[in-house]
């Protein structure tokens, strides 16, 4: 009699690309960004397409899967810019690093636990509305030259000056390094 046997790891494409893609909202993000860039909130809303009766998915959760997906090596650029009638403004592309979405849960679960949910929800929405003002005006943090990285630049979250995004500029594209408390031992930072 023959045994069942599972497939073997080969490094079968549909194999990975199916574990990329598990979970409820993964699959629809990736669907949502194939023809190039979306608003933030443009990915959230679409997230409810044709789904009566559905609620909107919470920021912390978006932020969980966008990291899924940049982990597993998908690259999820999307733009904070803010159009009118649907017209994206601040055009400059975005990517954001793993390190950041971990800091991001960090802080939140931080908040949360000292200041409770209406604090943490307020935090997450001003910290991405800090990142399109960011996308507008990228060269207005100051450049961080006591870090030993090169390019990278600073700026704090809006209402929560505690924090501090670290980002870059390269071309046309902002790149999100970190959000961290200015607690922190800065010059030990990670830019990963």
């Amino acid at each position: 009699m023959a045994k069942s046997t599972s497939a073997p790891a080969c490094g079968c494409p549909v194999a990975a690309f199916q574990k990329m893609i598990s979970g409820k909202y993964k699959l629809r993000i990736v669907w949502d960004l194939k023809d190039g860039p979306l608003r933030y909130g443009e990915i959230r809303t679409g997230l409810l397409r044709g789904l009566d009766g559905s609620s909107e998915i919470a920021p912390r959760v978006l932020s969980r899967e966008l990291k899924a997906l940049t982990e597993k090596g998908y690259e999820v650029s999307y733009s904070w810019g803010i159009g009118n009638h649907g017209q994206k403004q601040g055009g400059m592309k975005i990517r954001i690093r793993p390190a950041f979405y971990d800091d991001t849960v960090r802080e939140e679960l931080w908040l949360l636990e000292h200041a409770g949910t209406e604090i943490a929800d307020r935090w997450h929405e001003k910290l991405w509305h800090t990142l399109a003002f960011l996308q507008k005006h990228p060269l207005v943090g100051r450049v961080r030259k006591d870090l030993k990285f090169t390019g990278v630049r600073s700026w704090r979250v809006s209402e929560f000056d505690r924090w501090i995004i670290f980002y870059g500029v390269r071309d046309d594209v902002l790149i999100i390094y970190r959000v961290v408390s200015g607690t922190m031992n800065l010059p030990a930072l990670q830019m990963n």
